[in-house]
C-alpha cells in the first residue's frame, strides 16, 4: 500500500478545470480522481506507462496523470494531471 501525495500545483489546475467544466465532465473528473488514487495507492508500480527519470504516466479518462513512486518510502506523488476529452 502507498501513500498519495498530490502537488499542490497539480490539485490547483484540477479545481480550475473543474470550475469551468459542466456537470457531466465534472463528475467524470471526479470519478476519475477516485480511480487513480485507488489505483495508485494499491498498485502503482503496476499500472500506467514507465517513463523517463522513474516516472510513470496513467490515463483515466478524462485525466492524464504523471506520477513517480518512492519504493522505499512507500510514497507516490502525483506530478501533473491534465483533463482531456476524449475522441
Amino acid at each position: 500500500m502507498y501513500q498519495l501525495r498530490w502537488l499542490e500545483s497539480v490539485t490547483l489546475d484540477l479545481l480550475q478545470a473543474t470550475a469551468v467544466a459542466n456537470a457531466d465532465l465534472r463528475g467524470r473528473i471526479f470519478t476519475a480522481m477516485a480511480a487513480v488514487e485507488s489505483m495508485l495507492e494499491n498498485d502503482a508500480d503496476f499500472v500506467g506507462e514507465s517513463r523517463d527519470k522513474g516516472r510513470r504516466f496513467l490515463i483515466v479518462a478524462p485525466l492524464s496523470i504523471t506520477y513517480e513512486i518512492n519504493a522505499k518510502r512507500r510514497i507516490v506523488t502525483i506530478l501533473q494531471a491534465s483533463v482531456y476529452s476524449p475522441k
